[in-house]
């Protein structure tokens, strides 16, 4: 576990970090395990605003290294 107070944990054993020759990251929106959550997870409105901030957080980390080293 690499954080406690978060529960944010290291585990190089996930498909996603183990069999891509690229950076990656696995993305956890939100917890099934949480009634309320799953049910405002579950709405348009929510994985709207999910991809929409996910899509301009990735846009505003790459842009500046683009604009250094090209697109890749």
């Amino acid at each position: 576990m690499l954080n406690k107070d978060t529960g944010v944990y290291s585990n190089d054993e996930l498909i996603v970090l183990r069999k891509t020759a690229m950076p990656a990251i696995l993305l956890e929106a939100g917890s099934i395990i949480n009634r309320d959550e799953e049910r405002e997870m579950d709405s348009p409105e929510r994985q709207n605003l999910i991809s929409s901030s996910v899509a301009s957080a990735v846009k505003e980390f790459c842009e500046p290294r683009w604009a250094l080293l090209g697109p890749p």
